[in-house]
Parts: structure tokens; sequence; C-alpha cells
């Protein structure tokens, strides 16, 4: 894929017990953003990095399931 898009669908905010996720404040807050192919091939090398430090991590690692690249 040369192209593709990014899905904003939480944000943080601030609770007495720290921070946390919730949906966009705002219908426009929720939105879908088009990357070019140099972003996309950014975001990819970075997801690979991510992937090895979380083998090296053995375990510690707790993916939160941020992300999502369409």
């Amino acid at each position: 894929m040369e192209k593709g898009s990014i899905a904003i669908t939480q944000s943080l905010g601030r609770a007495r017990v720290g921070i946390i996720l919730q949906p966009p404040k705002t219908r426009n807050g929720r939105r879908i953003i088009d990357l070019n192919a140099r972003t996309v091939a950014v975001l990819r090398a970075h997801q690979g990095r991510q992937v090895l430090e979380k083998m090296q991590a053995e375990g510690a690692y707790h993916d939160q399931g941020l992300r999502q690249l369409l």
C-alpha cells in the first residue's frame, strides 16, 4: 500500500485517576486523515521497530491497541 489513512477515534483526557482515553469531544474530532506514501512508509518502519522492541521486552510490553493504519 502506497497511500493510506489513519482514523482518529480516541483522545486523551484527564481524570482523577490520571490520563484516560475517551471519545473525541466533537463529531469533527472523530475523523479519517489521508496520508501520503512517504508518511505511510515512515509509520510502517516505526511499526517494525516497535515489533522488535516488543519481542525484546519478553512479555513486559502491553499493547494498548492505539494505532490503526488503514
